[in-house]
C-alpha cells in the first residue's frame, strides 16, 4: 500500500489515457464539424452522469472501507456488494431510450463504464494500483486510440462500438484480477446508502457543477459551440485529471496507515504542498501554451482561447484546495459538507452561466467555472480545518500565499512562474524531512524526480 509508487502509477495511466485523448480530439476537430463533436461530447457527458448519478454506492466510499476492512483483515463483504450493485441499476438506464439513437446504442458502454468503475475502486482499496491502472489502460486503447477509426470515417457507430468493445476488455480484465465474487448483501448495502448518502448527494450536485456549464451551452447556443467549449475544457482538464489520478492511490493509502494509527493532518499538509508544488508551475506553463496549442491545432476553435486560459488556470492551481476532501473521506468524519459544497457550486455554475452565456459566449461558462474553482476552494479549506484533518499552520499559510500569487499569471504568467519557482524554494514548502518521507517510498526509478525535490527543499 505504497502511495507515492501508486500515485506514479495512476499519473502515468492518466497521462497515457490524456495524450491518446488529445490525439484524438486532434483528428476529430480536423476532420469533423464542432456540431459532430457536440455529439460526441453528449456520450461523454451521459457516460460521467452514469458514475455520477447511478452510482449510489461512492467510490470513495467503495476505496476506503475496502482499504479498511483489507487492512483489519475483515471479510471483502463491501466488495462483494460493490460487484453486485451494476446488475441492480441495469433497469433504470432503459432512461436513455428517449435519447436520440447513437445515445441509446452508447448503453452497454454506459453499463460497462459502472462496473468497470466499481472493479477499478476494489482494486485501489485493495492496494492493487497496477492492475487497477492497466484496465484504464486497456479501455483508453480503444476509447481513442483505436477509436480513430470511426473518425477517419466518420461514423460515430464505430467510434461507440470501439468504446464499448474497450470498456468490456477492462471489464473481463479486472474480474480475473479481483477474485470476489459478486453477493447481495442487504444490511452492507442499506449501511453503505446510509453513511454515504451525503456524498452520493453531493456526487450528483457535483455532476452539474462540473458539468452544468457544458448543459447550459448546449442548451442556450447548441451542439456547435458545445463542441467548441467541450474541446476547451478537455484540454484544460488535463492537468487536472494528472494531479487528481494522485488521489487514487493517497485515498485508500491515508485509510490505510490511518488504521494503523498514523497522524491524518501530517499526511494532509504534506499532501497539500506536494499538490501545490505539481499544480502551480502545470497552470502557468498550460497557461503559456493554451494559444499556440489552440492556434497551430484547433484553428477553428479560436473563439474559445480565452475560455481555455482562464479554465487552465484556475481549475488546475485551485487542485490542492480540492485534494483536501480526501483527508475528509479517509478519517470518517462528517460528510455532510459535502452536499452543502456541491449544492453552492452547482446553483453558482448554472447561474452564473446562465447570466454570462448569453453576452460573452463560451467564455462566460469559463468564467462560472473558475468562480466555481474558488469558492470550492475555500469551503474544503473552511471544514477540514473545522474537522480538524488540515491545520492552518506558518508552512501551510506560506503555501496558500503562493497558490494566490499564481493567480497573477492572467497578467504574465513569466512573472508568476519565476515567483512561484522562486517561492517554493525561499518560503520553505517543503524541507529535507519531507523528502525524506517522500524518498523512503519512492523507488530507484524516480531517483531523478527526488533529486529535483531536494533543490527545492530548505
Amino acid at each position: 500500500m505504497n502511495p507515492f509508487t501508486g500515485s506514479i502509477k495512476y499519473f502515468i495511466a492518466n497521462l497515457y489515457n490524456s495524450l491518446l485523448a488529445l490525439l484524438f480530439f486532434i483528428l476529430l476537430a480536423r476532420y469533423l464539424t464542432p456540431s459532430y463533436l457536440g455529439q460526441i461530447a453528449l456520450v461523454q457527458l451521459i457516460a460521467y452522469l452514469t458514475t455520477s448519478v447511478f452510482a449510489l454506492l461512492p467510490g470513495n466510499l467503495i476505496m476506503r472501507d475496502v482499504a479498511y476492512d483489507f487492512t483489519s483483515k475483515k471479510d471483502l463483504r463491501v466488495a462483494e456488494v460493490s460487484l453486485f450493485f451494476t446488475a441492480v441499476i441495469l433497469p433504470f438506464m432503459l432512461v436513455f431510450l428517449v435519447f436520440p439513437k447513437y445515445v441509446w446504442i452508447s448503453i452497454p458502454y454506459f453499463i460497462l463504464t459502472l462496473l468497470t468503475s466499481y472493479q477499478s475502486w476494489i482494486l485501489s482499496g485493495l492496494g492493487k494500483f497496477t492492475e487497477a491502472n492497466l484496465g484504464v489502460i486497456i479501455s483508453s486503447t480503444f476509447r481513442y486510440g483505436l477509436a480513430i477509426a470511426g473518425v477517419l470515417m466518420r461514423n460515430i457507430y464505430i467510434i461507440i462500438a470501439f468504446w464499448t468493445a474497450g470498456a468490456a476488455l477492462a471489464a473481463i480484465y479486472y474480474s480475473l484480477q479481483v477474485s470476489i465474487k459478486p453477493k447481495w448483501h442487504f444490511d452492507v448495502f442499506k449501511s453503505l446508502v446510509m453513511v454515504g448518502l451525503p456524498i452520493y448527494i453531493s456526487g450528483i450536485v457535483g455532476f452539474i457543477a462540473g458539468q452544468g456549464d457544458r448543459l447550459v451551452t448546449y442548451a442556450l447556443l447548441g451542439s456547435y459551440y458545445l463542441g467548441i467549449y467541450q474541446l476547451m475544457a478537455m484540454i484544460s482538464t488535463v492537468p487536472n485529471l494528472l494531479i487528481s489520478s494522485l488521489s487514487s492511490a493517497i485515498l485508500p493509502a491515508s485509510t490505510h496507515y490511518y488504521a494503523k494509527g498514523k497522524d491524518m493532518v501530517y499526511m494532509s499538509s504534506l499532501s497539500f504542498r506536494f499538490y501545490t508544488l505539481i499544480s502551480l508551475p502545470l497552470a502557468l506553463i498550460g497557461l503559456a501554451l493554451s494559444y499556440p496549442v489552440v492556434y497551430h491545432l484547433f484553428p477553428a476553435y479560436l473563439p474559445g482561447v480565452k475560455a481555455l486560459e482562464i479554465l487552465i488556470l484556475f481549475v488546475t492551481a485551485t487542485m490542492p484546495f480540492i485534494s483536501l476532501s480526501t483527508f475528509m473521506i479517509s478519517a470518517k468524519k462528517d460528510y455532510k459538507p459535502f452536499v452543502l459544497i456541491g449544492s453552492i457550486s452547482a446553483v453558482e455554475v448554472v447561474g452564473v452561466s446562465y447570466l454570462l452565456i448569453p453576452k460573452f459566449n463560451v467564455f462566460g461558462a469559463a468564467v462560472a467555472q473558475a468562480i466555481n474553482a474558488l469558492i470550492t476552494s475555500a469551503l474544503f479549506l473552511f471544514f477540514s480545518v473545522r474537522q480538524k484533518v488540515f491545520v492552518l499552520d506558518k508552512k501551510n499559510y506560506l503555501t496558500i500565499f503562493l497558490i494566490l500569487i499564481s493567480f497573477f499569471g492572467l497578467l504574465s504568467w513569466e512573472i508568476a512562474l519565476i515567483a512561484v519557482l522562486i517561492g517554493i524554494k525561499a518560503l520553505g514548502i517543503i524541507n529535507k524531512d519531507d523528502v525524506t518521507i517522500l524518498e523512503r517510498f519512492s523507488p530507484k526509478q524516480l531517483k531523478t524526480l527526488i533529486d529535483i525535490l531536494k533543490i527545492f527543499a530548505r
